[in-house]
């Protein structure tokens, strides 16, 4: 019997050739597609999925409360960890991880780059995490001071086909000996890394600057563990917190849910988004069912030419179960040839795809287990949502009125194809508005003023003070040169938070924790930012050299303050419990909000505050428009004279800037492509 359904099929393909065609075209796009979304979706929720322990591994974040404010940090002090190992039985290792925001200068004799993928981490690092070594051993490798281990890939970099064991390597001046080489590891991770180095030991418990990561004896334990980080703060730190006014609320995350539901400040890397997750699924949904319908609709169309068929099956002795058994397995037929034709579509269009997201996305068909469930599972959904209704619809005809090509069902085809057509364009229409409005934001995005002029400004790293103020000096008298200005950060870059007292105001005299920017005299001219009220700084005051401060206007709002004349500032730190003055001075002016974070961001009160090039990590250069490939080689040049020794490296802002926004331009990307093809889709639909 399955064999004469089988040939029947067949011949039903082959006699309807056009009918065909547009089925098996119509369905395999719409795979094609659910496939492509599958497969980014998988690779999402893969994040940290293939460290054996994962299911027990927590990180530690902390929530601040300072004065009414409250901020979510992924960071935590350097003591933390050890120091849960040692109170807490269940807690049974914890390993730290520190990163630097800026990128620092790494090499050897041959070679030297700006490198961003440097982590320092803990000896035990291997205990707790997966991550293979090809050479070296994971006991050992990072035991001694001074160690560091290096990616396959920056093996070859930075040493060609030698054997780089044992080598001496060069981070941010300070020199490493290579103890260890890590296999390729997985791209789906939120700690990527290319350098894995040894820490610098310290026991203070108020600076916040390394991710702690502990391994816990079973997954329940986290509740219980959670429950009791409030006394295991106030044991050891709630002195120090109390005299400041501060509260500290530790709390765990799972590792596997950082990547899609963290989103904290100081992030070891940017993180996904589970609503776009699900927004993928929901579109994946959408283009399949539409081929489905158009499945539909056209089976129910031919209903006419297939009734005799029906009547004649009936009037042989044919049960309606099989007559639908017979349409189910034609609609998985024509599925399961559209799969293939799907999985050609994917392979082509794979390449494309892999650039749009940004991911390395493997598919192979014939290796993993999981594609081929999951092209199984496609086929048995296609094939029961698009031949479910035409095989109850068609099975209903009475044997009678079918052989003289009469039924009561087609009084009421037309109608339920109407309707599934109005599904289907109404499924279309939506996508193409959900299209219009992610571009829009895009476009929003994109031509949106940011309260500062990011084109035409070069960002370089930062080197020593001296040699950073000799080149800007140099560069400076350059025509094309407008401003050149060094700062701790720029805009779109991330931003410390640091402790501020306002001074000589009964109403506001307590210690507030703000973003905050040092900059050198002419930030404020290079940027292009407004002074509102006040003044800039400027080298034709001797006071500003003391240390002065700018505020933002939000920092205003925050203070109370309706203008910035005779208002004082200080720059404090805990010690002990208490607050000593670093730098204080004079607010000399205020600045409109601008956007120094993404535009993902509220825009928050910040501290703009003078200081000398020590604390400078990016040098900003702004130039005229015209020849601005003649301008960077002079730059170049000059640099080479300075800083011989220091490779050149530059960014312009706007650049750097915009990526801060490639998920939403991505979106738009998918969501029109997907879009387009839904709407090709409905119009083979429509056509057949």
């Amino acid at each position: 019997m399955i064999a004469n359904y089988l040939k029947v099929a067949i011949r039903n393909l082959m006699r309807n050739k056009t009918f065909s065609a547009i089925n098996i075209l119509g369905l395999a796009i719409g795979m094609a597609c659910c496939m492509l979304i599958l497969l980014y979706v998988q690779d999402e929720l893969s994040y940290d999925q293939h460290h054996k322990n994962a299911h027990r591994i927590y990180r530690l974040a902390e929530e601040v409360h300072v004065r009414g404010e409250t901020r979510r940090f992924a960071l935590t002090s350097f003591p933390m960890g050890p120091a849960l190992v040692q109170d807490y039985p269940t807690v049974l290792d914890a390993v730290r991880f520190r990163r630097f925001d800026e990128k620092l200068l790494v090499g050897n004799r041959l070679n030297q780059f700006y490198e961003r993928g440097v982590l320092f981490a803990d000896a035990n690092v291997f205990r707790v995490f997966d991550f293979p070594l090809s050479k070296g051993n994971p006991q050992t490798a990072l035991k001694q001071p001074k160690s560091i281990i290096l990616t396959e890939a920056m093996a070859r970099k930075y040493f060609g086909d030698d054997d780089p064991m044992g080598r001496i390597l060069s981070v941010d001046g300070k020199t490493y000996n290579i103890t260890g080489i890590l296999e390729g590891g997985p791209y789906n991770t939120h700690l990527r890394f290319d350098f894995l180095a040894s820490p610098v030991e310290r026991n203070d418990w108020i600076p916040h600057d390394y991710y702690t990561y502990l391994l816990l004896h079973d997954k329940h334990a986290a509740d219980e563990l959670e429950v009791r980080l409030p006394e295991f703060i106030d044991r050891h730190i709630g002195k120090e917190l109390k005299a400041g006014g501060m509260q500290l609320k530790p709390f765990l995350q799972p590792l596997t849910d950082i990547h899609l539901y963290s989103g904290l400040e100081w992030e070891v890397s940017p993180n996904g988004d589970i609503r776009y997750v699900y927004l993928f699924l929901v579109i994946a949904f959408f283009v399949l069912l539409l081929a489905c319908i158009n499945f539909m609709n056209l089976s129910t169309a031919r209903s006419v030419y297939r009734s005799k068929e029906i009547g004649m099956r009936k009037a042989a002795g044919a049960k309606r179960p099989q007559l639908m058994c017979q349409f189910l397995g034609e609609s998985t037929l024509v599925a399961s040839i559209a799969i293939i034709v799907a999985v050609v579509l994917v392979e082509i269009s794979l390449p494309s795809f892999r650039a749009i997201v940004e991911r390395d996305l493997v598919f192979d068909v014939l290796r993993s287990r999981d594609v081929l469930l999951v092209l199984v599972g496609i086929v048995l959904i296609a094939g029961a949502l698009s031949g479910g209704y035409p095989a109850l619809f068609l099975t209903a005809f009475q044997p009678v009125a079918a052989l003289k090509g009469v039924t009561d069902a087609s009084l009421k085809k037309p109608r339920m194809q109407k309707t599934l057509v109005v599904v289907q364009f109404t499924i279309s229409i939506v996508l193409v508005i959900g299209t219009g409005v992610v571009y829009d934001q895009a476009g929003f995005i994109r031509n949106k003023h940011l309260g500062f002029q990011k084109e035409q400004v070069v960002v370089m790293p930062s080197v020593s003070s001296q040699a950073m103020e000799r080149y800007g000096d140099i560069v400076s008298t350059h025509s094309a040169v407008l401003n050149v200005s060094a700062s701790s950060t720029v805009p779109g870059r991330e931003i410390a938070n640091h402790l501020f007292r306002p001074l000589m105001d009964e109403g506001h005299n307590d210690v507030l924790v703000m973003n905050v920017m040092f900059v050198e005299h002419e930030f404020i001219e290079t940027f292009g930012i407004e002074v509102v009220d006040g003044r800039a700084f400027s080298e034709n005051f001797k006071s500003d050299r003391n240390g002065t401060f700018m505020l933002n206007q939000a920092a205003m709002r925050k203070l109370g303050w309706a203008s910035s004349e005779n208002k004082n500032f200080a720059h404090v730190y805990n010690e002990a419990g208490e607050f000593k003055v670093n730098v204080q001075g004079e607010v000399v002016g205020v600045v409109r909000d601008f956007h120094y974070k993404s535009l993902h961001h509220e825009i928050e009160p910040l501290v703009i505050m003078l200081v000398d090039g020590a604390w400078a990590k990016y040098l900003s250069i702004r130039i005229r428009p015209e020849n601005v490939a003649g301008t960077l080689n002079f730059l170049k040049t000059q640099w080479r004279e300075v800083v011989p020794n220091t490779p050149f490296e530059y960014s312009f802002l706007d650049t750097s800037f915009d990526r801060l926004h490639r998920t939403e331009a991505r979106l738009g990307m998918l969501f029109g492509g997907f879009s387009a093809l839904a709407i090709v889709v409905a119009g083979l639909g429509l056509f057949g």
